[in-house]
């Protein structure tokens, strides 16, 4: 049921992002339907957007099999921490005009 929820919170935000403009997505979960089936789906729904490389904001801080290409997955048994899912989106031209 989250990923309803999430997908939804994406949906809404990314229609705020000018041209070139960041969304970053973060949920405490590892569960493939929370992390990168909504990165996927999110894609699929909005061809304008792109994941955007995010190893460049962490320069040396984490190992790179963390690190997929704009997104980043820690899992409980690397740090030490919760599982955490970070996915970071660029949109690529403009936002169209409202009518």
């Amino acid at each position: 049921e989250l990923h309803t929820i999430q997908l939804q919170l994406l949906h809404a935000q990314h229609e705020r992002l000018t041209a070139d403009g960041v969304l970053v997505y973060s949920v405490c979960s590892n569960e493939p339907e929370e992390t990168h089936a909504v990165v996927q789906r999110f894609l699929l729904d909005h061809q304008h957007m792109r994941l955007d490389p995010i190893e460049r904001e962490l320069p040396g801080v984490l190992d790179t099999s963390s690190l997929t290409p704009g997104t980043l997955d820690l899992t409980p048994e690397q740090y030490s921490t919760e599982g955490v899912f970070v996915a970071r989106f660029r949109r690529q031209g403009r936002p169209p005009t409202a009518s």
